[in-house]
């Protein structure tokens, strides 16, 4: 009776070797997911700033962005203050005018590195937030790379060894197929019952 070619389901149940190769890649794509896993945060840097003075915007990565915030030091400082961003040729993005006592704020974009006081008496104080993302989770890419490879090698290696199975037991049917044959039939094809004229 010949038997049937096995399912997707009997050939990961009925191979260990496979099944624990097929768990492995599971478990790697699961640790893969969780290394992408992004996380966003804040940090923010504080200070002063005077007429002429330049600070570089410190950030992680270059396209990240934040807010300026500017506040005077003094009741004293100039209504004609001017504030530019500056990249990193120093060339001017944008401007603001923070004059009188009021804080201004002003958007820091992805092209910004510097932002510089250039007009206006008196001094403010700063602080800057810019926005980050990370993977915090990021050092499990290890090991789903190494069950990755462990996986596809169990799976290579059990794929091969129930192939040879599957094989083998198709040569012992196949021979007992032709032994049942052989107890009726003989090699001219006459049945071994039936006497000689």
């Amino acid at each position: 009776m010949n038997r049937k070619a096995p399912g997707i389901l009997e050939v990961l149940t009925g191979n260990k070797r496979i099944l624990i190769g097929a768990v492995m890649l599971l478990l790697a794509l699961i640790l893969a997911f969780s290394a992408v896993y992004n996380r966003t945060a804040t940090y923010s840097r504080e200070g002063s700033i005077e007429s002429g003075e330049t600070v570089g915007i410190e950030k992680r990565r270059p396209e990240n962005e934040g807010k300026l915030n500017l506040k005077p030091v003094e009741e004293s400082v100039s209504e004609s203050a001017e504030v530019v961003l500056l990249d990193d040729n120093q060339e001017v993005l944008q401007t603001l005018y923070p004059g009188g006592k009021e804080d201004s704020a002003v958007e820091i974009d992805r092209e910004a590195s510097y932002f510089k006081l250039v007009s206006g008496e008196g001094s403010y104080d700063y602080e800057y937030r810019i926005e980050f993302s990370y993977q915090p989770l990021r050092w499990l890419s290890i090991p789903a790379a190494l069950f990755t490879v462990l996986g596809v090698i169990a799976i290579y290696r059990g794929f091969d060894e129930f192939v040879a199975d599957f094989a083998k037991e198709k040569i012992e049917e196949s021979e007992e197929e032709l032994e049942e044959e052989g107890q009726h039939v003989d090699f001219m094809g006459i049945n071994n019952e039936e006497g000689e004229d």
